[in-house]
Order: structure tokens, then C-alpha cells, then sequence
């Protein structure tokens, strides 16, 4: 019994998910309630999600870099650029991607847009590299860096499908801090050729700036506290390298940098509550339950026999790869990043450990694919930003997506495969 109401609280989380009626966080604290109302977890168990390690680490991250991006480095970034903008549209197009893979280490994708905004409005709309060619590529290039170093919240992206591989056994393989961006090196810059190459296919004209969010320089930090953020920042990624020799103590030391930065004023009380208190904190308190409630029950197990029985008898790696990137890129397109990622990784992770698989390449795939939100503008909020700017129209920009929807699943799948195998 409990099994089949773990799968309905799961199928739930699916659809609350897809609808984006609800923000995802009240939707996993719900799920997180009903395991106690119907007697398949113990209120500890149900909210044990809060004392969760990997829960504290990531707490601690995000409260990092929001200090972090009040810096006025991206500021003194900006007007470099702006020095380099008469070289030629090759250099300043390596200029822009680097700039991307850097901003999107420490900021959101839709924060990383906002940034660049900055960038793309200094370029002339007559030129060949205009903002509105520029737009959806950054958009796009942006989602696709987020957490993909080993740097800011990139720290940090393996623990989530770690949680749900370790829920089924302790002998399970886990990913480490390094495979994401071993993974990732090769196919992106395949995919930064690839806009590089193609950025004249999208559209030029004038880009609307009344349909950009505001985007204002801010007053900048103090040295003082300038220096004791980058401080901070530094020491506490130099701990995530060093957790061999750290063990768990590795896990709460972004927490003692946060309590270092509110001893010093650099965040706030009121800067702190917001953070703590976002959606995204709450959502991952509640995921981490359900993926041990998945196992524990034997729902998960149950679910990964279903996806493989639609896969067909011996499937290849390759074939679950692709299954699961294609899946991945049309869900992504029409609900949210994390809102996909959230809904295959414990899916993935039940079909690789009901068919004795290596589950770490299919959560790297999974964690690649939901960030190519390519085609529509609903599914990510920089992806959304971008077409209001720019005025996209579907049927403009579709080859262009296509192109680039299709080289990431091939390029993506090619990597994972070689590096960790399925099968």
C-alpha cells in the first residue's frame, strides 16, 4: 500500500511540476505532509530533508553568491568589453561566451541574462553582431553553463543526484565534483562554434528595450567587504576540493562563510532571510524526502522497470541516453529547468538501478538536458526575457534551435558514453 502511495504522491509532484500552477516548493512540502497524514513517514522522517548534509552545503552556497554577485567585478567586466567592442565579431563573440560561462557560474540563468543585457545593448542594431542575434544565444549558452564548473553552485550540482543514487545502496557509484565539467568541456565548445557559426540565421532589427526587465548598475561594496567576500569564496571552494581529506565537516563550512559574512555585514539579517527562504531551498527539502521515499517503498524500483519495459528488451546505453535526452529537451521546453530535472532524475536513477546500470551518466545527461530550453520562450525565464526583447516569432528561430537542440543531445550523449557508460 505504501508503495502505490508513494507513486501517487510522486505523479503530484509530476503535474504540480508541468502546470507551474504552484511555486515547487509548497508542491514537495505537500508531498513531504501527505507521507505523514498517510502514515508512510514519521514527521522526522517526512522533514529530515532540512538536516539533510547535502541540504546545509547547498544553504550555505547560496548564500555565498548572492554576496557574491554584488560585487562590482561584473561592472569592471562590463566596460572591458566595451574597450574590445571595434575587434572583430569573432573576438568579441569568444569575449561574450567566456563572460557567459563565468556569469553563469554565480548567478541564475535568468540573472546571467540580465547581466549580459548590459553587453548586448552597447552593440549596434546595424551591425552583424546585434543584439537581437545575440539575445537568444546568450540565453541559451547561459542556462547551458549554469553549475557546470566546479566553481559557485557547479560545487555543489553532483550532491542532488548523489542523494538519490546513495538512497538505493551505499555500493552505487557516485559522480564527483569534477564529472560534471568532464562531461561538459568538448560539447560546449562544440555548442559556443555552433553559435559562433550561426548566429547570423536568427534575426536582426532593433531590440525593444522597454520589454527588458530594468537593469541599473548598482552601488558597489566596500573594499572591506569586497575583500572579505572574495576571501570567503575562495576558502570555502578550496574546501569542496579538499573533502577527501575534510569528510563532513566539508559540508558545513559554506554555512561558517555565510555566518562569516553576516558577522562582518556583508549580507544582512534581511539579505539572509530572502535567500533562506527561497522556493528553491524549500523544493530541494522536499525532493531529497521523496527519493527516499521512492526507494524505501520499492516505488522507485517499480518505476524503472516500467521505463525499461517501454524501451524494449536489452536496450544500449546509447538508446537510454537518447531516450532520456530527447525526453529531457521537449519536457524542458514546455515546463521549467529545474521542474524537468526534478521529475527525471529519480526516474532515471529507478532505470538504471532496476536494470544493475551505472546511474551517473544518466544523471549527467539529465542535468545537461534540462537546461537547453531552446525552443520556447516558456521554458526558462531567460528564454522568455530573450523573445520579448528581441520580438522573436517561433518559425524564426526554429532552425537555429533545432540545429542547436540536436547538437546537444548528440554531443551530450557521445561524452556521457565514453566517459561513463551505461551499460
Amino acid at each position: 500500500m505504501e508503495m502505490y502511495i508513494v507513486i501517487a504522491l510522486f505523479a503530484f509532484m509530476i503535474i504540480s511540476f508541468c502546470i507551474g500552477k504552484w511555486p515547487f516548493g509548497l508542491t514537495a512540502m505537500s508531498c513531504c505532509i501527505l507521507l505523514v497524514l498517510t502514515g508512510v513517514m514519521t514527521i522526522e522522517e517526512a522533514f529530515s530533508g532540512f538536516a539533510m548534509k547535502n541540504f546545509v552545503l547547498v544553504a550555505g552556497m547560496y548564500v555565498l553568491c548572492d554576496a557574491f554577485g554584488k560585487t562590482r567585478l561584473l561592472t569592471a567586466i562590463r566596460q572591458r568589453v566595451m574597450q574590445l567592442e571595434k575587434k572583430s565579431n569573432v573576438i568579441l563573440l569568444l569575449i561574450l561566451m567566456f563572460l557567459i560561462m563565468i556569469f553563469a557560474q554565480f548567478l541564475p540563468s535568468s540573472g546571467t541574462i540580465t547581466v549580459m543585457i548590459m553587453i548586448l545593448s552597447a552593440l549596434s542594431p546595424e551591425g552583424d553582431l546585434c543584439p537581437s542575434r545575440m539575445m537568444l544565444p546568450m540565453a541559451i549558452m547561459g542556462g547551458m553553463w549554469t553549475s557546470r564548473l566546479p566553481v559557485g553552485m557547479g560545487a555543489t550540482s553532483h550532491l542532488l543526484p548523489n542523494q538519490y543514487i546513495s538512497s538505493y545502496g551505499a555500493d552505487l557509484p557516485l559522480l564527483t565534483i569534477t564529472d560534471t565539467i568532464k562531461v561538459s568541456i568538448i560539447p560546449m565548445i562544440l555548442l559556443s562554434l555552433y553559435v559562433i557559426l550561426t548566429y547570423k540565421m536568427l534575426p536582426k532589427r532593433s531590440v525593444d528595450q522597454s520589454k527588458l526587465k530594468s537593469v541599473k548598475d548598482k552601488e558597489g561594496m566596500s573594499r572591506f567587504h569586497e575583500t572579505v567576500t572574495y576571501v570567503v569564496f575562495v576558502g570555502v571552494l578550496a574546501s569542496l576540493f579538499m573533502n577527501s581529506l575534510l569528510g563532513d565537516i566539508m559540508y558545513i563550512i559554506p554555512a561558517a562563510g555565510a555566518a562569516v559574512l553576516m558577522f562582518t555585514k556583508v549580507e544582512s539579517q534581511k539579505e539572509m532571510q530572502r535567500v533562506l527562504s527561497g522556493d528553491m531551498l524549500f523544493m530541494l527539502a522536499g525532493i531529497f524526502v521523496m527519493g527516499d521515499a521512492l526507494s524505501a517503498s520499492g516505488a522507485g524500483v517499480m518505476l524503472g522497470d516500467f521505463i525499461l519495459g517501454l524501451m524494449g528488451e536489452n536496450p544500449s546505453g546509447l538508446t537510454v541516453l537518447i531516450v532520456f535526452a530527447i525526453v529531457g529537451v521537449v519536457m524542458t521546453n514546455f515546463m521549467s529547468n529545474s521542474g524537468t530535472k526534478n521529475v527525471l532524475l529519480p526516474m532515471g536513477v529507478a532505470t538504471a538501478v532496476a536494470a544493475g546500470w551505472d546511474p551517473r551518466g544518466i544523471c549527467l545527461l539529465i542535468q545537461t538536458v534540462c537546461s537547453c530550453a531552446v525552443f520556447l520562450p516558456s521554458g526558462a525565464p531567460s528564454t522568455a526575457i530573450a523573445f520579448a526583447a528581441a520580438e522573436y516569432k517561433l518559425q524564426e528561430t526554429f532552425l537555429w534551435s533545432l540545429g542547436y537542440a540536436v547538437l546537444t543531445v548528440l554531443s551530450f550523449v557521445v561524452s556521457i558514453n565514453f566517459f561513463f557508460p551505461v551499460v
